[in-house]
C-alpha cells in the first residue's frame, strides 16, 4: 500500500506542468525558464519560445502551453508589435527556435518614405578597409573644378 502511494506521489511531481485540460495526444518534453515550471522542462502537447522587448531590451522565454485557453493567447495573433511567439510540438522543439526580434514602427517624417538600410560606397580617409559602409542615406559631394 506504502508503494503505491509512493508512486503516486512521485507520478504527480516527475509532470509539474503538464497539461490538465484533458486533450488527448501525446505529451512532449519543452525547455521551460518560466517560473511556474520548478525545472528547465515541463511536459505538454505544445511547447512555446517567445520574445519581447522590455525597456528596449530583449527577454526571451520559453515553456509550456498548458490549456486551450492558453494556446489561443499565447499561438495566436501576437496581441502587442513588442511580441514574438512562437508555439511546436515535438520533443524539445523550443529548444532551437530562432525568433527576429520585433520591429519597431517608425512613422515617416516630413511625408518622405521611411528608408532601410543601404549599402554605400565610401572614399577618403575616414572609410573602412572595405571602402562600404551602411546607412539609409548614399550620398556624393562634388568639389568644383
Amino acid at each position: 500500500m506504502r508503494s503505491v502511494a509512493l508512486f503516486s506521489v512521485l507520478l504527480s511531481l516527475a509532470t509539474p506542468c503538464s497539461s490538465s485540460d484533458g486533450t488527448s495526444g501525446s505529451t512532449n518534453a519543452c525547455l521551460c525558464d518560466e517560473p511556474s515550471c520548478g525545472g528547465s522542462s515541463c511536459f505538454s502537447q505544445l511547447c512555446f519560445a517567445s520574445l519581447s522587448l522590455l525597456s528596449g531590451k530583449p527577454v526571451f522565454q520559453k515553456g509550456c502551453i498548458v490549456s486551450k485557453e492558453e494556446e489561443a493567447l499565447r499561438c495566436g495573433k501576437s496581441p502587442a508589435p513588442e511580441l514574438v511567439v512562437e508555439c511546436c510540438s515535438g520533443h524539445l522543439c523550443n529548444m532551437n527556435i530562432s525568433l527576429v526580434p520585433p520591429v519597431k514602427d517608425v512613422e515617416p517624417s516630413a511625408g518622405r518614405p521611411v528608408l532601410g538600410d543601404q549599402e554605400c560606397v565610401c572614399e577618403g580617409g575616414v572609410c573602412e578597409q572595405e571602402q562600404r559602409c551602411v546607412g539609409q542615406h548614399c550620398f556624393s559631394v562634388s568639389e568644383g573644378d
